[in-house]
């Protein structure tokens, strides 16, 4: 419960920090909504949620299996999800890098470069967009976490 929480207050500082670089708004309207242990926050410039995928999560991006999201974040600037996974990273990275060619993404060439036994770094494109995939073990949890971006 504590990493959940980390991992919340960490997207939604982030997704706050994205959403008002270069501009000055003075009034800041918050909605938060909670429901069956999921919470959203909205604001005029940033959608953060616990516990599950944005709506407009890309379909055709494989999840992981027994994959829990911790959080997602939308802003203008992209939109990030935070899973905890209780494998190793090496199959991991193996998984999105099979299952992502696939579905018809285009994999970085240096992917392969950026990958180790201990998480790294895949990048991906498709219609005008890209799709990273950072990924790394932690020793605390014995999990490894993963975050995708799209942007």
């Amino acid at each position: 419960m504590k990493n959940l929480s980390y991992a919340v207050i960490t997207v939604f500082i982030f997704a706050l920090f994205i959403s008002g670089c270069g501009k000055k708004d003075d009034k800041t309207d918050v909605t938060v909504k909670t429901d069956n242990n999921k919470t959203d926050v909205k604001t005029k410039d940033v959608d953060v949620s616990t516990g599950k995928l944005p709506d407009d999560f890309p379909k055709d991006i494989p999840q992981y299996k027994d994959a829990k999201i911790l959080a997602s974040a939308k802003t203008a600037m992209g939109t990030t999800v935070t899973y905890e996974i209780s494998d190793k990273p090496k199959p991991i990275g193996d998984f999105y890098k099979d299952e992502m060619k696939k579905a018809g993404y285009d994999a970085d060439k240096n992917n392969d470069m950026m990958m180790t036994d201990k998480g790294g770094v895949m990048v991906f494109k498709k219609g005008g967009k890209e799709y990273s995939f950072t990924y790394g073990w932690n020793d605390a949890t014995s999990k490894t976490s993963l975050v995708i971006l799209i942007k």
